[in-house]
């Protein structure tokens, strides 16, 4: 009775006609189109769920990088074979060919090792820009010679992709287009070493060298900040109130001159550390790898930085979570009983976190009632990168309280005041696919590269929390610390021979 219906009738009729119209064929058409652009990349694995490690070769937009990158990859492979039967490329393989030292991932290593280490007062920015010219030729040498990097463009995530191109749209917008210049070149020094790392590490005996490179980088920062220490550290009343921090002696900040962006690198890649340890399989190696992580984790409480101490927590947490979430009560515990046998500085510091007496707190609140009325003005587009862009713009809507801030004191809110919308949104897409790859990664995997996504998870973590309070890009080589990890999530995440 209910399909003799005229209501149920006309609906049907009503349905035919609609798929048989020209409307609903251009709909299916432009549905298919943007099914063949998504379909594999990073945007539909994240919301569906799919294999993280799976990247699409039929998406219409990396079909198209992949003929750009072709074109590119072809020129240095004609210019490559062009020189095999010179003087200069023969007399290069003579001396070259089986050398350790002048493969990709020594390079690599040593390159990370002296981006560490380095003083601050020696280091030059255009270092790690020339460092990661060098790796480049390096790569695509070792890739023409088919020693096994990654060469597709597939393979890089679409939200890394996206980032690059707002980065790089910032620059256009900017009011300062000289000083965005100078700060891209951090960016591009940054974006090319994530790469590389990415394209290099493919096997686990590249991984060992590129983080036994990291390791020593890392070790050697925390004995020079014990050695501070022991020496003693002028207390610097720009670095800390000494009003609310009565008696705290001078921070440590190792070779980076700034105990907060020490504390940021330690945050970084201490869990690359662990991790590196723990995929060890000489037991004994394990131990003592892990015991001289005690190290540089007491260089980290003597920097003396709030954030970082937060974030090194948030860091423990994560890792422990992933690792055994047993181990968590374990840790609360160990927490607790610890605090007892703090120094009374450490304390100290600790009980001033979150307090607004602290001038170093409440100016931050002040700056972000800037930012937002700066994004109020132009959350579409930023200011543009870099400092002078941002101090273009900010003494016009700045407290009174106020006046100068060379930024925003907060990671994300410094992208988007910078970069606008599109920045922001790249931003956190990329940070999500991270986070939530490199767990599905853990949960999934019980060889090495496990420990490494485990310790990429909670690396990001741990850094996103100071970056709620600091903006961790301001120097230079953290931002290249921070990129490189990424670097190593990726290539991480993308292997799937894990040993057990």
């Amino acid at each position: 009775m209910v399909k003799s219906s005229v209501l149920i009738s006309f609906f049907i009729k009503l349905a035919v006609f609609w798929q048989n119209s020209k409307t609903a064929a251009v709909l299916r058409k432009t549905g298919a189109f943007f099914s063949a652009v998504l379909r594999g990349c990073a945007l539909g694995r994240l919301f569906a769920a799919k294999n993280a490690d799976d990247f699409a070769s039929t998406s219409v937009f990396y079909s198209a990088l992949s003929v750009v990158w072709r074109r590119i990859y072809g020129f240095f492979g004609w210019i490559y074979d062009a020189s095999k039967s010179g003087i200069l490329y023969k007399t290069a393989r003579r001396l070259f060919k089986d050398s350790l030292l002048f493969k990709t991932e020594t390079l690599l290593a040593v390159g990370i090792l002296l981006i560490f280490v380095c003083p601050h007062e020696m280091w030059n920015n255009a270092y790690g820009l020339l460092l990661s010219l060098a790796v480049l030729d390096f790569y695509l040498i070792g890739s023409l010679r088919k020693r096994g990097f990654r060469t597709n463009i597939e393979g890089l995530w679409l939200p890394f992709i996206l980032f690059v191109g707002a980065t790089a749209l910032s620059v256009a917008v900017s009011s300062q287009h000289r000083d965005s210049v100078r700060v891209f070149m951090f960016f591009i020094t940054s974006f090319l070493l994530c790469i590389e790392i990415y394209g290099t590490l493919t096997d686990k005996k590249r991984f060992d060298i590129v983080m036994a490179g990291a390791y020593l980088g890392i070790l050697i920062t925390g004995i020079v900040a014990l050695i501070q220490k022991k020496i003693g550290i002028e207390v610097d009343p720009l670095l800390t109130d000494i009003s609310m921090n009565e008696n705290m002696p001078g921070r440590a900040f190792s070779t980076f001159g700034n105990p907060n962006n020490y504390a940021e690198l330690l945050v970084i890649f201490l869990p690359f550390c662990f991790a590196f340890a723990l995929s060890r399989k000489n037991n004994l190696q394990k131990s003592v790898l892990t015991a001289l992580l005690l190290i540089p984790f007491l260089a980290l409480i003597f920097t003396y930085s709030r954030s970082g101490w937060l974030g090194f927590a948030a860091t423990v947490f994560v890792f422990a979570a992933l690792y055994n979430k047993k181990l968590i009560p374990a840790i609360i515990v160990l927490g607790i009983i610890a605090i007892p046998f703090l120094p009374s500085t450490v304390l100290n510091r600790i009980m001033t976190i979150g307090n607004m007496e602290d001038s170093s707190n409440a100016s931050r609140i002040f700056i972000w009632q800037g930012g937002l009325r700066i994004l109020k003005a132009l959350w579409y587009q930023g200011v543009g990168l870099g400092p002078e862009a941002f101090h273009d713009v900010y003494p016009h809507v700045a407290s009174d309280l106020v006046l100068f801030a060379p930024h925003t004191h907060m990671l994300f809110f410094e992208v988007f005041v910078e970069m606008g919308i599109i920045g922001i949104i790249s931003f956190a897409y990329l940070i999500i696919a991270l986070v939530v790859r490199s767990c599905k990664k853990a949960m999934k995997t019980h060889g090495d590269m496990r420990f490494y996504s485990i310790a990429a998870a909670s690396s990001m973590t741990g850094i996103l929390t100071i970056g709620f309070a600091e903006y961790v890009w301001f120097y230079p080589r953290v931002m290249v610390a921070f990129f490189m990890a990424i670097g190593i999530a990726m290539a991480a995440i993308r292997r799937k021979d894990d040993i057990a």
